[in-house]
């Protein structure tokens, strides 16, 4: 629907420029794409996280590519005096940096939890070491033990008097 819209938007701006829109393959945005196919195939072999996170980038990097269209298009149009066009074309961008910061913010989550088993890890870790210590120390004490339980018997011979 966004994508529609932006089209919407374009078109509206070509009229206003008194122009018809022509369709032109874009060998820079097919690179991307295939790119991204290309991501997803190879996601397949990784796990979930590497793999959505690669994803994520091939997917920014289309956003990047937008987002670059729309800020020459704007500022040409704000160069010219267009501010119609520079309205419409605002909106689209927008969107575009909007998209893009929804992709970080899922590429942060998904980096902390990907980071958290290695984190659990490390803790648990710790618990053993701390838990194996504890154990050493009973260990020990109880081996002491006997001797401190017992108390030496001191034996008084009788001394005579003599």
């Amino acid at each position: 629907m966004e994508t529609e819209q932006q089209i919407d938007r374009l078109n509206e701006c070509l009229s206003l420029l008194g122009e018809t829109p022509r369709a032109k393959p874009c060998k820079g945005m097919m690179g991307l794409v295939e790119e991204g196919q290309e991501v997803m195939e190879k996601g397949q072999q990784k796990e979930d996280a590497p793999a959505d996170l690669a994803l994520i980038g091939a997917a920014q990097r289309v956003e990047h590519y937008e987002i670059s269209g729309y800020t020459t298009a704007k500022n040409l149009a704000q160069q010219l005096r267009h501010s119609a066009i520079v309205e419409l074309l605002s909106k689209s961008l927008a969107e575009e940096e909007n998209s893009d910061q929804l992709l970080n913010q899922v590429a942060r989550t998904l980096m902390s939890v990907a980071q958290m088993p290695a984190a659990v890890e490390r803790v648990e870790a710790n618990r053993m070491t701390v838990r194996r210590a504890r154990e050493a120390r009973r260990t020990s004490l109880r081996a002491s033990l006997p001797y401190l339980e017992k108390p030496q018997r001191v034996t008084r011979t009788p001394q005579n008097n003599e």
